[in-house]
């Protein structure tokens, strides 16, 4: 099973982005073979926090644009926004550091998620 992951960040080397003031988000995809996830593209997005606030609307955009992304990283994320984004079928993660980094902790769970579904541990 592959992953699609959109990575919020501002320069697509460093999780530096708060969800809600995301502009774009980086997409990659798991590739268990090469135990990496491969960049895909950028998409760009009108971040959901404005200065009147926000609306389920706007979630939903968010949700549409990443549609076929299993999970979402981001450096943080509001309570609001999590769940509004987990009802609609998405991980979402929080990190930081660098991207590379953060996605290579990530293959590493996912690897190990299914190595041990796959053997009956779960």
């Amino acid at each position: 099973m592959n992953y699609r992951v959109a990575v919020g960040s501002s320069d697509g080397k460093a999780l530096d982005v708060h969800f809600g003031k995301c502009a774009k988000y980086f997409v990659y995809e798991s590739d268990f073979s090469e135990g990496a996830f491969l960049f895909k593209e950028v998409r760009e997005i009108e971040p959901v926090c404005k200065q009147c606030g926000r609306s389920e609307h706007d979630f939903g955009e968010v949700a549409e644009t990443l549609s076929d992304c299993k999970i979402i990283l981001v450096s943080r994320i509001g309570y609001p926004s999590r769940a509004y984004m987990e009802s609609r079928g998405f991980a979402v993660l929080s990190d930081d550091g660098l991207v590379g980094d953060a996605l290579a902790r990530l293959i590493s769970h996912l690897y190990d998620f299914h190595s041990e579904r796959k053997n009956g541990e779960l």
